[in-house]
C-alpha cells in the first residue's frame, strides 16, 4: 500500500560533531547527519530513496538563510538515512551566534527547526586564545575585533599601530614614514618632493605619469624639462612584436601633435595614426635603421591604406632613405591616388624633383608595367594645356625619349620660330617607315654623281628600296636616272641643257622597317570610358570627406 513519510514529530534527534568556521586543516569541514524516516504508523522506510534538502538559518522561526543544500540518499534496512552536509555546498560563513537547521524531506518541510550545539573540536578552539601563545606572543597582546573601531586603540594618529607587529612590511614603510605622496594615498612624489604627484592614479583610476598633465584619458604620460614623453623598445626577434599597440573602436588610436603651445588637436573622424603639426617640425616621423620599413599602412577594410593631407606650405609626405616610399594593391582600385583640391595659383597634384649630382640614368619618375599601360594620362578639359608636357634644359637639349613605336591620332607638329613667334610645323607622314634625303647638284657634259650623306646611307635598308626624284632648276634637260649604290646615284641627260642645275630627293626605308611594323591602335573611346569608370568607382567605394580635425585647446594643470 502507498507510505508516507513521517511528520517532523517522527524525526530522531541529529548527532553533531562540529561547527562551521575557520579550523585548522587537520580539523573536519562538514558536519554528519543521520535522522529515521518512518510512515504514518511509525514504521520504518526502510531501503528506499529519498530527495533531502538541508537549510540553516540565523532564528528559529523566519530569520535569514545562511547556507542550504540539497541531497539523494537511501535509508538503510532499519530506516536511517545518513549524510555529510557541507559535501556538496561547502560552508562559507562563520558565526558565533545561534543557528537553526530546517529539513526537507521528499518536498515536506519538518519542523520544528532544530538549533546548532558546539562540538569538541569548536569547543576547543575557543578556547585556543587563552591556552597557547601566538608568534611567541600572548593572545592579550592582539586587539580584538570589536575594539578595532574605538577610540584610542589603534585606528588614531595618537595610538598609531607599531609596524614591529605587522608582517612582510614593504621596504619603504618600514622606517615608519608614508612616503606616498600628499597624504591622499594615490600619488607618488620624486625623492626630493619635487615634482609633487609624479604618478597619480585617480579615484576614476585614470593614470597620470609626469609633471603636467592635460586631458583625462586611461593613461596620460608628459614629458618634462625637454624629456621625451614616452619610449617604447620592443626587443625581440619575433617579427609579430611591436613596442605598443594603440586600440580604439571609435576614435583615433594614436594622436601626434606638435608646436602648438598648451593644447592639442584630435581628429573628428577616427584614424589608426594622426600627426598634427602647427610649427615648422613634421607631423610624423618614422625613423629605420635596418631593413624594414620606415611607416608600414596596411588598409584592410574600404579606407585609405595611407592618407596625407596639409593645409600649410610643408610637405604632406616626405619619405627619405632606402625605397622611399613603396606602395603595394593586389587588385581593386589605383595603388596611389593623388587628389589636389587648389583652385587658385599652383594646383600641382604630384610633382617630382631629382637633384642635381646624380648619376645620369636616374629617373626622376620611372614606371614598369608588364600588361596594359606604363603610364596613362587623360585630360577631360580643352583648355589649350596638353595632358603631358616634357621639357629639356633648352631648345636644344634632350626632351623626350621613346624606346618604341608612338601612335597619335592627329598629325605630328614641331615648332618653328617665325615672325609671328612660335608655330607649328607638320612633319611628313608616311605609311611606310622612310627616311628622307635632298639636295642640289649640276650636271657637268650631261652626267652627275651625287654622294649620299654617311648617316643617311647607313639608316637605310639599301639601294634596292630607294627612290630618287631629279628636277632642273633655271633650263630644261631631259635628266634620268642611270644607277644607284649604297653610297649614292648617278644623274645623266642626253637631251636639253647639259650643264643645268638639279634639285633631287631620295626616300628610303629605314633600317630594321623593311615591312612597315604592326602598330596597336587603341580604342579611344573605350579608355575614355574605362578611365571614367574607375574614377567613379574609387569615388563611390571611399567615405565622405571627413572635416577638418577638431581643435581642442586645454591649460596645463
Amino acid at each position: 500500500m502507498n507510505r508516507r513519510i513521517a511528520t517532523a514529530a517522527s524525526l530522531l534527534a541529529a548527532a553533531l560533531l562540529a561547527l562551521p568556521g575557520a579550523c585548522p586543516a587537520q580539523w573536519p569541514h562538514e558536519m554528519n547527519y543521520q535522522v529515521m524516516l518512518t510512515d504514518d504508523m511509525d514504521i520504518p522506510l526502510v531501503n528506499q530513496p529519498v530527495s533531502l534538502m538541508f537549510r540553516i538559518y540565523d532564528a528559529e522561526v523566519g530569520g535569514s538563510l545562511i547556507w542550504a543544500e540539497p541531497q539523494n540518499a537511501t535509508t538503510n534496512s532499519i530506516g536511517v538515512v545518513s549524510v555529510a552536509l557541507g559535501s556538496v555546498n561547502p560552508f562559507g560563513f562563520m558565526t558565533f551566534d545561534s543557528t537553526w537547521l530546517e529539513v526537507e524531506v521528499n518536498g515536506e518541510i519538518m519542523s520544528p527547526r532544530r538549533r546548532l550545539v558546539e562540538s569538541p573540536y569548536a569547543m576547543v578552539a575557543l578556547e585556543a586564545g587563552n591556552a597557547y601563545e601566538l608568534d611567541n606572543l600572548p593572545a592579550s597582546s592582539y586587539a580584538q575585533y570589536i575594539d578595532l573601531s574605538s577610540p584610542g586603540v589603534i585606528n588614531i594618529p595618537s595610538n598609531p599601530l607599531e609596524w614591529t607587529r605587522l608582517k612582510n612590511v614593504p621596504p619603504g614603510f618600514a622606517d615608519g614614514v608614508d612616503n606616498a605622496g600628499s597624504g591622499d594615498g594615490h600619488s607618488l612624489d620624486a625623492d626630493d618632493g619635487d615634482p609633487e604627484n609624479v604618478v597619480y592614479v585617480s579615484h576614476e583610476g585614470l593614470t597620470r605619469i609626469g609633471k603636467y598633465f592635460y586631458y583625462d584619458c586611461v593613461l596620460n604620460v608628459n614629458g618634462d624639462n625637454d624629456q621625451l614623453g614616452a619610449v617604447f623598445i620592443a626587443d625581440s626577434d619575433n617579427p609579430l612584436s611591436v613596442a605598443a599597440v594603440a586600440s580604439s573602436d571609435s576614435s583615433s588610436g594614436i594622436v601626434g601633435n606638435t608646436g602648438i603651445g598648451g593644447g592639442y588637436v584630435v581628429p573628428s573622424a577616427p584614424s589608426a595614426v594622426v600627426g598634427v603639426s602647427y610649427g615648422d617640425g613634421y607631423a610624423g616621423y618614422f625613423n629605420m635603421s635596418g631593413t624594414g620599413g620606415g611607416i608600414y599602412c596596411a588598409a584592410i577594410g574600404t579606407g585609405d591604406g595611407l592618407r596625407v593631407q596639409t593645409t600649410g606650405s610643408g610637405y604632406s609626405g616626405r619619405f627619405v632613405g632606402g625605397s622611399g616610399a613603396y606602395f603595394e594593391r593586389t587588385s581593386g582600385y589605383p595603388v596611389v591616388d593623388a587628389t589636389s583640391t587648389v583652385t587658385t595659383g599652383w594646383g600641382d597634384v604630384l610633382y617630382l624633383s631629382s637633384p642635381s649630382g646624380v648619376y645620369t640614368s636616374t629617373w626622376t619618375l620611372s614606371s614598369h608595367c608588364y600588361e596594359g599601360n606604363a603610364g596613362y594620362f587623360s585630360k577631360f578639359t580643352d583648355d589649350n594645356a596638353y595632358a603631358a608636357t616634357v621639357y629639356g634644359a633648352t631648345t636644344a637639349s634632350e626632351g623626350l625619349y621613346v624606346s618604341g613605336s608612338i601612335y597619335s591620332t592627329m598629325p605630328l607638329a614641331t615648332a618653328a620660330e617665325t615672325s609671328r613667334g612660335t608655330e607649328a610645323v607638320f612633319g611628313v607622314t608616311s605609311p611606310e617607315v622612310e627616311v628622307f634625303a635632298s639636295g642640289r647638284a649640276q650636271l657637268a657634259g650631261g652626267t652627275a654623281r651625287v654622294g649620299f650623306d654617311r648617316l643617311f646611307a647607313e639608316s637605310i635598308t639599301g639601294p634596292q628600296d630607294l627612290r630618287i626624284t631629279a628636277t632642273p632648276v633655271g633650263g630644261w634637260s631631259a635628266l634620268y636616272l642611270e644607277s644607284v649604290d649604297a653610297s649614292g646615284f648617278v644623274i645623266r641627260s642626253d637631251s636639253g641643257d647639259k650643264q643645268v642645275d638639279f634639285n633631287w630627293v631620295a626616300v628610303g626605308r629605314a633600317r630594321g622597317h623593311r615591312q612597315a611594323p604592326q602598330v596597336t591602335v587603341p580604342d579611344d573611346s573605350a579608355e575614355r570610358e574605362l578611365a571614367e569608370t574607375k574614377l567613379q568607382q574609387v569615388h563611390s567605394s571611399r567615405p565622405q570627406e571627413r572635416p577638418a580635425p577638431e581643435t581642442i585647446t586645454t591649460s596645463r594643470r
